[in-house]
């Protein structure tokens, strides 16, 4: 069979693949990829309209000093159990589905992306970074500094 006949018919299988998997697990990918990083603006407005999931990985100490972002989910990186309970932590906040868009919040955007490596190793497909954080960095307003709603933690 010529190279491009296998290709297309791989091809196909594939695409039928991903089909019978989105109807089996119900979960609907976002029509592009996740960028590894995306503004807090962009952030905010897919979680409202229910497009990602958004987890603030501080401390609960500094949930409670600035809040959180509206609908985040609190799931700390220094979880006591190290790095797999962190892993289950974070699945458990995306209801067991490793592809679900997931943007991390931190402070200034170390940790988020230290977490976005270990849950891309861990097999999460839809791992992004809000970047500035919640509080910004030099030349990188975070999102409070940029007026962006946050409620309080009462962790």
């Amino acid at each position: 069979m010529p190279r491009i006949k296998l290709f297309a018919r791989l091809s196909s299988h594939l695409a039928w693949l991903f089909v019978a998997a989105t109807l089996a697990t119900g979960t609907v990918a976002l029509a592009e990829p996740l960028p590894p990083q995306i503004g807090a603006e962009e952030a905010l407005a897919l979680s409202r309209d229910g497009k990602l999931t958004i987890v603030d990985v501080r401390a609960p100490a500094e949930w409670r000093e600035t809040g959180i972002a509206p609908g985040a989910r609190t799931v700390t990186i220094h979880d006591p159990r190290g790095v797999d309970g962190f892993v289950a932590e974070v699945l458990k906040a995306v209801d067991g589905d490793k592809a679900r868009p997931v943007a991390l919040i931190c402070h200034s955007g170390t940790r988020s992306v230290h977490g976005q490596k270990i849950l891309a190793a861990a097999g999460f497909t839809q791992v992004t970074d809000i970047g500035a954080g919640m509080v910004g960095k030099r030349d990188q307003p975070g999102w409070i500094a940029q007026g962006l709603p946050a409620v309080p933690c009462n962790c």
